[in-house]
């Protein structure tokens, strides 16, 4: 289990120590998202998309990096993903929109994302192929509210068909999750995951008429990763992934040699 990408979203380049990244270390703001206090859940900034405007920012990815499978074709994919979001003022007014995490294709109706549902009290990862549809994993227990920060934690893995949603309130307790291990996923991989502004972090709506905040964005490479308990660390060298017992149940970031993978 690895670490491929961990962004604090205290500016827009990811400063190598308290960040981590495999591939690219540079975002692009994109419709009016911004770095800034307001944002925050932990340290000093977070990434706002503000009211009335999608917002975001995007990274390139390449093949063996933080996108941890194979970006031409992703069956191969296993992974978890997770970040801190706030709907300011009132949840998303909009259905099937990006709400924080997406992984975009080549064509626009291939992706792997997160989406909004209306009212935002519920949240879906959705998986895309621009030929077979969409396939959607919706929570159902309404555990979202406004002007509370809550942690979002998405876990795949194409090829032993396992997809799964968790939520987790602003102390870190599971409020809600969903988990599908029969549906046949090979007909809603998608296509490609493009190279140039591949992934897409902290967007809504351009129509939700309050800003949405987000913080900590997190990629591991392994699908059981426990996200959750590193959704409010400050810094990359706090990470941590817990080993078996075999091993004294000790950090991850403390048994390997090469001092730069230390987290």
């Amino acid at each position: 289990m690895a670490l491929t990408f961990f962004w604090r979203c205290e500016g827009t380049t990811l400063d190598g120590t308290d960040d981590y990244t495999l591939g690219d270390s540079t975002a692009g703001l994109i419709n009016s998202g911004a770095i800034e206090a307001a944002a925050a859940r932990v340290g000093t900034n977070g990434l706002t998309a503000p009211a009335s405007a999608a917002g975001g920012g995007v990274f390139n990815l390449a093949d063996n990096g933080i996108f941890p499978g194979t970006l031409a074709s992703p069956s191969d994919l296993v992974c978890s993903f997770a970040f801190s979001m706030k709907w300011d003022t009132a949840v998303a007014s909009a259905s099937g929109t990006s709400a924080g995490f997406k992984f975009q294709g080549t064509a626009a109706n291939d992706y792997i994302q997160v989406l909004s549902t209306n009212p935002g009290s519920n949240l879906t990862l959705g998986l895309r192929n621009a030929t077979n549809g969409l396939l959607s994993l919706t929570t159902a227990g309404g555990a979202i509210t406004a002007d509370n920060w809550f942690g979002v934690v998405c876990r795949l893995n194409f090829a032993t068909d396992d997809r799964k949603i968790e939520i987790y309130d602003a102390s870190g307790t599971l409020v809600d999750s969903a988990e599908d291990t029969s549906t046949d996923l090979a007909s809603y991989v998608p296509a490609d995951i493009k190279t140039t502004a591949g992934m897409i972090l902290g967007q809504h709506s351009g129509t939700h008429a309050q800003a949405t905040y987000f913080d900590n964005f997190i990629i591991s490479d392994a699908y059981d990763a426990p996200l959750q308990n590193n959704l409010t660390i400050t810094s990359a060298t706090e990470y941590s992934e817990e080993i078996s017992a075999l091993t004294n149940q000790q950090p991850q970031f403390y048994r390997r040699p090469n001092t730069l993978l230390r987290m």
